[in-house]
Order: structure tokens, then sequence, then C-alpha cells
């Protein structure tokens, strides 16, 4: 038997126990502060897991973050990492310069 078969039921119980953990956790924090501050209901554990998968498919989506990263793409990394060189190189210019005017501003010279 393939290895993930034999593990599947393994996970299958594991996401179902991590989503009522969480579930949980969401019910009392919501059951502590919503209905003090906003005058609203207390909420179950099943509508504490239906907050969550709600709000993972309005802020989350269901897709892993690397399926749709823009940096996945080919050339990439290498466009990254050369706009990263010229940015360094601009920011240190840019101390270089000021550290200069400074130094010429205050220097112990320019006082006399």
């Amino acid at each position: 038997m393939n290895r993930k078969l034999k593990r599947a039921p393994f996970f299958i119980l594991f996401g179902i126990a991590a989503a009522f953990i969480v579930g949980s956790l969401v019910m009392v924090l919501w059951n502590a502060i919503i209905p003090a501050v906003f005058h609203l209901g207390t909420v179950t554990l099943l509508q504490a897991v239906g907050i969550l998968v709600l709000t993972r498919i309005l802020f989350g989506g269901f897709r892993g973050k690397a399926r749709h990263c823009r940096n996945n793409r080919p050339g990439m990394m290498e466009k990254w990492e050369k706009k990263h060189a010229e940015d360094t190189a601009s920011i240190n210019e840019t101390v270089r310069q000021y550290t200069a005017n400074w130094q010429m501003r205050y220097s112990p010279d320019s006082a006399l």
C-alpha cells in the first residue's frame, strides 16, 4: 500500500481535530469579547468553525501560497536580486553623500 494512502486517515483526523481546537479558541474569544463590546449574541462551536471557514474563503482562499506567488515565475528571483543590488547601491550612495555633507558642515575646521 502506498505511504500516502496509509497516512491519509491520520491527516484527515488531524485536520478535523485542529479545526475544532481552533474553533473552540475562536468560540471562547468571541464569547468573551464580542457580546460585551458589540452587544451581539454568543456562538456555538460549529458556528465558530463556520466563521473560520468563512474568513478563510473571504480572505485567504484554499490554494497554497506557492501556487499563486508571483515570485515563482522563471527569472523572477534573478530580477529581484538585481533590483535589490541596485537599490542597495542607491541607498549606500545616498548615505555616503549625506555623511560627506554632514561632515563638511559640522567639522571642527568649519567653526573657525
